[in-house]
């Protein structure tokens, strides 16, 4: 934690105060994404925690007593209930920071993971996630959104209603139907899905769509909270896997199937480190 306070104090804030917010969270992140080799995965996660709750108690009308947070470790999933009744099924490695009450403009919480936010609707108060590099405002909705901070790049996918995203000085209206992909040198692309493909992992299943070995790799750690140790990468350069399981999968079936998938790769398993080589 004092490493994290010496981070934060030497961020150069701007002069309005939300933005501020969104700028420190991105610098302290990228930051904390370069040391995550060296602290491991649980405690960068749980850093990007304790970013987010300072992160909230700077957004204007709330004060730290009231702040609740929640953390899904490595293998774990669960629901939170916001105060104005919006639900919020959360994806391992995962974290929700909100007020005990929200504001009488608005309704702004700070994630970070990936969670399916079913949004209680309600016309005079938006509903506004900021993510590590974005934000998305509703009214009322139902949508995915997949922001870890150790990606490259977030995914929103709107499933019910209507959201606005903003990324980087551009703003996009998804319809249901949509996914809008948010990569961190600004680009944005919005595509045509079916939601429910990429809702997979609210049952245990999960869903990949042209995914790199970094991506599987941070899967694995996330699914399973297991230490993967990716030998040779290079060998794994222009790997794009598409796959798709409703079901759950134990770690030892996910492997075979991403050995089968990606020609020459073998694993081995030892206690909590699996090594890919």
């Amino acid at each position: 934690m004092a490493e994290l306070k010496h981070y934060w104090d030497n961020l150069t804030p701007t002069k309005n105060d939300e933005l501020s917010v969104n700028y420190s969270l991105d610098k302290v992140l990228t930051r904390i994404n370069r040391r995550r080799a060296a602290v491991g995965l649980s405690i960068a996660l749980a850093s990007c925690l304790a970013i987010a709750v300072i992160c909230l108690t700077l957004l204007p009308g709330i004060n730290s007593p009231e702040i609740q947070r929640y953390y899904t470790a490595c293998g774990d999933r669960q629901t939170v209930v916001l105060p104005d009744g919006t639900s919020v099924q959360m994806n391992s490695g995962s974290s929700i920071v909100y007020p005990e009450r929200f504001s009488s403009k608005n309704r702004t919480v700070v994630f970070s993971g990936e969670g399916i936010f079913n949004v209680t609707k309600n016309a005079r108060h938006p509903f506004i996630v900021k993510a590590p590099s974005f934000e998305v405002e509703v009214l009322g909705t139902v949508f995915n959104l997949e922001a870890y901070p150790e990606e490259n790049k977030s995914t929103v996918v709107l499933s019910e209603g209507s959201v606005v995203v903003r990324h980087s000085g551009s703003e996009s209206t998804l319809r249901p139907g949509q996914k809008a992909e948010l990569l961190s040198d600004g680009a944005v692309s919005i595509v045509d899905v079916v939601p429910s493909d990429y809702m997979t992992w609210s049952k245990g299943g999960f869903d990949l769509h042209a995914a790199g070995i970094g991506e599987i790799v941070s899967l694995i750690r996330r699914t399973y909270g297991k230490d993967v140790q990716l030998s040779y990468s290079s060998k794994f350069d222009g790997t794009r896997i598409t796959a798709r399981s409703e079901a759950q999968r134990s770690v030892e079936e996910f492997l075979e199937l991403m050995a089968e998938l990606i020609p020459g790769m073998e694993y081995k398993i030892s206690d909590d480190t699996i090594s890919i080589y």
